[in-house]
């Protein structure tokens, strides 16, 4: 029986979008052809199967839209981990930690210089290292976190300098990880126009990151107090 068949070539090509269109379109025609021949029957259960795999496909379809909706807005987040805090995060800080005489103006400069060289570094290496986009995507944030936090330790400007260049490093790599896989899976799901979604993060995270450090510090909030609070809205 054709609609057997039909069936058993369903359960073993799986559920994808594109082999349950083909498979409505197969039976469409069968019935047609059972139709043709005089089997109205046959004809009936063949269309009857027809709309069943298209209700199915629509349901998957609802679903997928669902998944693709929630994978781009954690994009967004980790962007906005990984740029608006681990990039620009000790732009608002700088005041406080000036005024609280955590660091005086020329450190400031060399803490902020040592990361953009951290992003540089990180910009370059990233296509170097043979890791899947996504384990690359996790590394780099997991680091920011800790390399945020650590920034509360009364460490000296210099080791600050040398974390806040490895936080450059990282988010640069998890800017380069989170647009590769993110721009790769829109092209294969089709859905190209929505890239330039993805890159609303960075300027949501460097909002983010400043008015929480305005608000926090109108509210007598120490640095490093704030730093470790960042290092959680990382998490």
């Amino acid at each position: 029986d054709s609609l057997v068949v039909a069936r058993q070539l369903l359960d073993v090509l799986g559920e994808g979008p594109s082999t349950l269109a083909r498979m409505s379109t197969a039976l469409d025609a069968l019935g047609r052809a059972y139709l043709a021949a005089g089997d109205a029957r046959g004809a009936e259960q063949a269309l009857d199967e027809a709309v069943t795999v298209d209700r199915r496909r629509a349901t998957l379809h609802a679903s997928t839209d669902v998944e693709h909706d929630l994978g781009i807005a954690l994009f967004n987040l980790s962007l906005a981990v990984a740029i608006g805090i681990g990039r620009f995060a000790f732009t608002p800080l700088l005041p406080l930690m000036l005024r609280e005489g955590r660091i005086d103006l020329p450190a400031g400069g060399w803490i902020a210089a040592a990361n953009y060289a951290g992003y540089w570094l990180g910009a370059l290496t990233a296509s170097r290292i043979r890791w899947s986009a996504l384990r690359l995507g996790m590394v780099a944030l997991i680091a920011t976190a800790i390399l945020t936090a650590m920034m509360a330790l009364p460490l000296g400007s210099w080791t600050w300098a040398v974390l806040r260049f490895a936080a450059g490093v990282a988010s640069a790599w998890a800017f380069v990880a989170t647009a590769k896989w993110c721009l790769g899976a829109l092209a294969v799901q089709g859905r190209p126009q929505l890239a330039g979604a993805v890159y609303s993060g960075v300027g949501f995270g460097i909002a983010l990151a400043g008015i929480y450090c305005v608000a926090a510090a109108s509210s007598d909030e120490p640095s490093a107090r704030m730093w470790i609070q960042l290092a959680v809205i990382c998490v």
